[in-house]
């Protein structure tokens, strides 16, 4: 595995994403889920970035249980700011049954995750930046994670206001101090949030879409953030996988963009997804680019393709870099 520097600490260059480790549609077992974090712990990877939301709490919980005894191990990064409501409790209730279910009747994962999209837009899922708010979750996620710090805790797609409120710069700053997190910083994919986040007091970190298109639209203040000694992980590298999709689906806003990655792809004799990975990571100031992957084999392709040779000519990084017609 690559490393650059996490502050004094060495970080794989590609960490995982735990969006999904715990999620009921995914229809992962225990023992899976164990087995993905043996194959990135074999691969390298020790940076793992996950949230309090992810799965209500349940993916934080079983990284807690699965690293006990090698926390030390691993840098670990989690995310606060969206809270459930009472009909996000009730989703909480089912989510055992809905478990066995999909697990036993594959078909039954699609009406998860449709239920569950609908419950977030009616409602299910709401957002408190409040200082209050905000350090009990960081203290209710080291409860979960069985730890007494993580490296980053990010925001979670905070609102530009919420960046000014000096009560809340005040209690990030205070858990740096207290030794809860060694640096805080927002998770966003809007420029404007990302541009309140360099004036913030104390920040340090970003996590943010590293797509063409959204570099494209942020690369100014992606500069600022390297210059000023930030951490950047980047994710949604391919644009929540739309920029991957077969020719054929016609369906979607990415049709232009996905000809045109699968034409550098093929000049430069890699697949789509490689040359994705690699723009990323080429870009100036990035600390770890993160895969959300929940197959063994697909991620250690994703390791293959990070740590492989492969320099995109400049023609290839100019020609993404320009992004036109990219989503941002």
């Amino acid at each position: 595995m690559t490393f650059r520097p996490l502050g004094e600490t060495p970080c794989s260059v590609l960490g995982l994403g735990t969006g999904m480790l715990a999620s009921v549609s995914a229809g992962l077992s225990n023992t899976a889920r164990l087995r993905l974090l043996e194959t990135a712990t074999e691969s390298g990877i020790n940076l793992l970035d996950t949230a309090d939301s992810y799965a209500q709490g349940d993916c934080e919980r079983f990284l807690g249980g699965a690293l006990r005894g090698r926390r030390d191990r691993f840098l670990l990064a989690t995310k606060a700011g969206f809270q459930f409501t009472s009909l996000g409790g009730l989703a909480r209730l089912v989510k055992p049954l809905a478990r066995g279910a999909i697990q036993r009747l594959h078909s039954t994962r699609a009406l998860f995750t449709r239920a569950r999209e609908g419950a977030i837009a009616h409602g299910a899922r709401s957002q408190n930046f409040s200082a209050e708010h905000i350090a009990q979750c960081l203290d209710a996620s080291l409860r979960r994670l069985l730890t007494d710090r993580v490296e980053v805790f990010f925001l979670h797609n905070p609102p530009v206001e919420a960046l000014r409120d000096e009560r809340l710069i005040a209690a990030l700053n205070g858990a740096v101090r207290a030794g809860k997190t060694l640096r805080f910083g927002v998770s966003t994919p809007e420029p404007a949030v990302l541009a309140a986040a360099l004036e913030m007091p104390g920040a340090s970190a970003l996590e943010v879409p590293l797509h063409p298109g959204a570099v494209a639209a942020t690369d100014p203040l992606l500069a600022q953030a390297a210059a000023r000694g930030f951490a950047i992980f980047g994710n949604q590298l391919s644009y929540s996988g739309k920029l991957l999709r077969p020719m054929s689906v016609e369906s979607d806003d990415c049709i232009a963009p996905r000809a045109e990655v699968a034409r550098l792809a093929a000049a430069e004799g890699i697949s789509p997804h490689h040359l994705l990975l690699k723009f990323a990571l080429a870009q100036p100031g990035v600390t770890a680019v993160l895969t959300g992957t929940t197959n063994p084999a697909h991620l250690r392709e994703n390791v293959a393709d990070a740590l492989s040779p492969t320099v995109l000519s400049p023609a290839t990084l100019a020609a993404l870099q320009a992004a036109h017609g990219f989503p941002a």
